[in-house]
């Protein structure tokens, strides 16, 4: 670089040059209209950064939440798939089954039967059951955990609510799995339910129907696991109500 670009570069003038621009350089009063107009747009993108990174953690919420919920449903319909000798809780709450177990005998089938147990990790059991069951969380007083509209001031199943309102209470909690005297707690803590104990199953959306976590068609062979979750979200409170649902076709029934 010779002299005379360091002096554009820098807007420097040459030694006795008086007060006039110097060739192809920068007056004082232009120089700090240049640097007003660069601090001015670091500013807006700062804005803009710290605008977007507000955004992201509003939305990581949302996106745990939905990855939580699809690996529940996943993990339940994969069991699910072999399963047999099923039973759900009248209020759908629960279901109670068992799958194909070697349990040091030879093989999963004894004869042309197929054997039957339970398994936790490597852990098998002949004759035993799985159960996936609805926990409610406890409150910090005491009691079940709930989440009501009125408290929040916003009606969560607008869309699909026969008669709008915010009269609709949740209670909140996870799946428990039970197995050869093991439990797992899965899910998360923000499934929803309506009801009371015993009596789950409630209408959670407001479409007039009932919504159990699990239905079992011994006519379709199927079984319909169905998850609602609720979630206050980010720094501004927002209310995420979703559902997920999975239909498990059984290939031992």
């Amino acid at each position: 670089m010779n002299q005379k670009e360091g002096e554009v570069m820098l807007g420097v003038r040459r030694a006795g040059g008086g007060a006039g621009r110097p060739d192809g350089g920068f007056t004082l009063l232009e120089g700090m209209v240049v640097v007003a107009i660069l601090a001015g747009a670091t500013l807006a993108a700062f804005a803009l950064l710290f605008a977007g990174t507000r955004e992201a953690e509003t939305d990581i919420p949302d996106t745990e939440l939905t990855s939580v919920a699809l690996t529940t449903i996943d993990t339940i319909a994969r069991e699910l798939r072999s399963a047999g000798n099923i039973s759900v809780s009248s209020d759908g709450s629960s279901i109670t089954f068992q799958v194909p177990v070697e349990a040091g005998a030879g093989g999963v089938v004894s004869g042309t039967a197929i054997r039957w147990g339970a398994k936790f990790g490597l852990t098998e059991q002949a004759g035993a059951s799985i159960t996936y069951a609805f926990v409610p969380n406890t409150a910090p007083g005491g009691g079940e955990d709930q989440l009501s509209e009125a408290a929040l001031r916003v009606n969560l199943n607008v869309n699909t609510e026969l008669s709008p309102d915010t009269s609709d209470t949740y209670v909140m909690g996870g799946l428990r799995r039970s197995a050869c005297g093991r439990q797992l707690m899965l899910g998360g803590t923000w499934i929803a339910q309506v009801g009371a104990a015993g009596s789950r199953g409630g209408d959670v959306d407001g479409d007039g129907q009932g919504d159990p976590i699990f239905v079992y068609s011994a006519t379709d062979k199927t079984v319909t696991v169905t998850l609602w979750y609720l979630r206050i979200a980010g720094s501004d409170r927002v209310p995420i109500l979703k559902r997920f649902r999975a239909v498990v076709r059984l290939m031992n029934m």
